[in-house]
């Protein structure tokens, strides 16, 4: 189960402690190529693409990205080749 999922449990619990872990989730982002959860304070690559601020977690996939956005704006990760040689 992935941190949203958590958050949404936790609040139709009622548990209102919830404020960490929504704090957390803000640091990050998912990198649209790898589908790897970037922190956005260390992310290996950032651009502004359509006026969106996104993040990658090595410089391939930013490159990657680059070359061709409208394969990754669909959310379907493409983990093969992840690497810093790409």
């Amino acid at each position: 189960m992935g941190r949203f999922d958590r958050l949404l449990h936790k609040m139709a619990e009622g548990d209102l402690e919830t404020a960490p872990l929504v704090a957390d989730m803000m640091k990050t982002r998912i990198d649209p190529v790898c589908g790897m959860e970037v922190n956005k304070e260390t992310a290996k690559g950032i651009i502004n693409y359509e006026g969106q601020t996104i993040y990658f977690c090595c410089p391939s996939c930013q490159r990657r990205f680059q070359r061709n956005p409208m394969k990754h704006i669909d959310g379907a990760y493409d983990r093969k080749g992840h690497g810093e040689g790409m």
